[in-house]
């Protein structure tokens, strides 16, 4: 996962990411099987759209639901998708994105709303030493103390009871002025200082750095910085600005803390060393860490030089660095976050200093609306969720689309998500499975032509052989969805294929087999067995609860495997032969607000209930529109 200097400011959110695929884990087999196929025109692969279909969204939470989708979704300037966010972060919010946001809004002198539910949600993380722990994070401690602290003092809403808090971040100063970070290893010089920089960071951000008690207490670690800078200087001449070694590292930490501390003890050879850094900003990387390292020295520069307005040739090279340097690397979004795949999220922290800059300088900041549309997208009343990666997958993709239009949603750009599908089918690295949800997206889109067609063609003959082993399934589903006519290899593999499905039918019941051995015989214009004996194998699976079983001997009903039992009954013409009433009740067992989890939780183990995500939301969803349109 690399950062990325490009965002869509309407997708925010984020922690945990799953997997690139939906297949994981115990889901593996599950989400290898989720397509609505069509035989022969015999199976409806109409979108959630038009008023004539039922959506299946009655009784659901659509407003959270849609800003499920929302933070799910992803937009370049060419393409655009969805990919799995966990619904469950829409619930919580997290302290380093809402630190970030907080701070970016202040720099942006936006006003932020519900202040005092950002304040008392922080304030819950407090410990009692003082500090502040969020659980989903997992961050050091003081890194999660300063981001808290830095939100409350600009949100204005500072504890009462700071003075624990900083005496228990003067304990953390040890003899020798310097701190120890946690771990099993032995931490190095450089280390100890940095952690020796966070505290002071932290009392700064409590406005009690220039107290007396804090003074004396910090006065090992004023003396530890002279100390370290009287005998680095020697290297001094060796040490270039912005370099990234151990010689530069000490001597402008030191420089920065003594600053920070009492800017008047600094030495020669550190403001020697802020000089030289003042002078050379056009050689600063353009990364966000770049933004950091430009906003500290000006915060060290203040402070020595007692600036009470940055020096005009301070201002103009900052601005030179970000318009020449930094702004053509982050358009068209503007912000600075992640990326893996083409899916990007934005970072709140990355940007503070960058987004800080501008404002210091006295200039708008570009692509200002794009970023607070952000944070509009993933803002709840404490705070604000994660600005979560989605990757998006045309699996995903398809999933998200479909329900985005039952919700009748405009976010989206259906033209950038043709793209995204287009380039899919052109791309040569594509597998299987993103040809086959690309082509479902173009279909639902009427944007599959004769030339869509033929490319497709040429790539399932291309990879028939090569994928004749692991991906023949998905081969028989895009041959079948594509509307490709197959040749004669391909017709006796599939042959081949129903004769297997026949003798595995008769030996067990399997959904999957069921469902694939009735549109091989739909394809194949031929019976192995009677569509009345499938039938009756599928319905032999249906549980008391009303869900289907994946196999006779499966421990509980799952929405996979019901919704393989419905749209094989529906290829069969025998949709009247289910018990709908009872399968609806046991689809609406597993809504658990704002979409569905794979099994029923009366049905499911409690170790084993698993998540909501999109695909088992969709799953549902479609079930119950089969229904319904089927007059069941």
């Amino acid at each position: 996962m690399q950062p990325m200097a490009a965002v869509r400011p309407s997708l925010t959110c984020g922690t945990r990411i799953r997997g690139s695929r939906p297949a994981r884990a115990h889901r593996v087999l599950v989400s290898l099987w989720l397509v609505v196929l069509v035989a022969l025109g015999t199976i409806s692969t109409a979108s959630f759209g038009g008023s004539d279909s039922p959506s299946g969204l009655d009784g659901m939470d659509t407003e959270t639901l849609e800003q499920w989708l929302r933070l799910a979704y992803v937009e370049t300037d060419e393409r655009a998708g969805f990919g799995d966010f966990p619904v469950e972060l829409l619930a919580e919010p997290t302290l380093y994105t809402t630190s970030g946001a907080v701070a970016i809004l202040t720099a942006l002198d936006v006003p932020i709303r519900d202040i005092l539910a950002i304040a008392t949600w922080i304030g819950s993380l407090r410990t009692e030493a003082g500090f502040y722990d969020d659980p989903s994070e997992g961050a050091p401690l003081l890194f999660e103390t300063l981001w808290a602290l830095s939100a409350l003092r600009d949100l204005d809403a500072l504890s009462t009871n700071s003075p624990v808090t900083v005496a228990s971040l003067l304990d953390l100063i040890e003899s020798d002025g310097l701190a120890s970070p946690g771990g099993e290893q032995e931490p190095t010089l450089p280390q100890r200082l940095h952690e020796a920089w966070q505290i002071v960071r932290c009392l700064g951000a409590l406005g009690v750095l220039q107290s007396d008690a804090v003074h004396v207490a910090l006065q090992p670690t004023v003396d530890r910085c002279l100390q370290l800078l009287e005998e680095q200087k020697g290297d001094f001449s060796e040490c270039q600005p912005w370099a990234d070694d151990e010689t530069h590292d000490l001597l402008w930490t030191a420089t920065r803390i003594l600053c920070a501390i009492d800017p008047g003890s600094l030495p020669e050879v550190g403001a020697r060393l802020l000089e030289k850094q003042v002078g050379s900003i056009e050689d600063v990387p353009t990364d966000f860490i770049g933004s950091i390292l430009i906003s500290e020295l000006l915060d060290v520069a203040e402070s020595y030089y007692a600036w009470s307005v940055i020096p005009e040739d301070t201002v103009f090279a900052v601005r030179s660095y970000l318009v020449d340097h930094v702004l053509p690397t982050l358009e068209p979004f503007g912000a600075f976050g992640w990326t893996r795949a083409w899916g990007t999220w934005l970072d709140p922290q990355m940007n503070i200093e960058y987004v800080g800059l501008y404002a210091r300088i006295g200039e708008s900041l570009p692509y200002a609306s794009r970023i607070l549309d952000a944070f509009d997208a993933a803002r709840i009343d404490s705070g604000w969720v994660r600005m979560a990666m989605a990757v998006p997958h045309p699996d995903y993709t398809y999933f998200g689309l479909t329900l985005s239009q039952s919700t009748e949603a405009t976010f989206f750009s259906e033209e950038k998500i043709n793209q995204g599908a287009l380039t899919t089918l052109a791309d040569p690295e594509s597998d299987v499975q993103d040809l086959l949800y690309a082509v479902r997206i173009l279909k639902d889109s009427q944007r599959y032509g004769v030339d869509e067609k033929e490319l497709v063609a040429s790539r399932v003959h291309r990879m028939w052989e090569s994928e004749l082993t692991e991906g023949v399934y998905w081969l028989v589903r895009l041959v079948l969805e594509s509307e490709i006519a197959p040749n004669e290899s391909i017709a006796g593999v599939l042959e081949e294929r129903a004769q297997q499905d026949a003798s595995a039918v008769s030996e067990n019941r399997i959904m999957l087999v069921l469902r694939e051995m009735a549109w091989l015989q739909s394809i194949l214009d031929e019976e192995w067995l009677d569509p009345e004996a499938i039938a009756q194998a599928v319905l032999d699976l249906q549980s008391p609860q009303g869900g289907f079983l994946g196999r006779t001997d499966a421990p509980y009903p799952d929405l996979f495997a019901t919704l393989c039992a419905i749209e094989t009954l529906e290829a069969l013409g025998k949709l009247d032969l289910v018990s709908a009433s009872q399968c609806l009740n046991w689809v609406e067992g597993c809504y658990s607000g704002p979409g569905y989890l794979l099994g029923n939780p009366l049905d499911v183990p409690a170790d084993e209930e698993g998540y909501v995500d999109l695909y088992s939301t969709y799953m549902a969803v479609r079930i119950m529109e089969i229904l319904a349109a089927s007059g069941s």
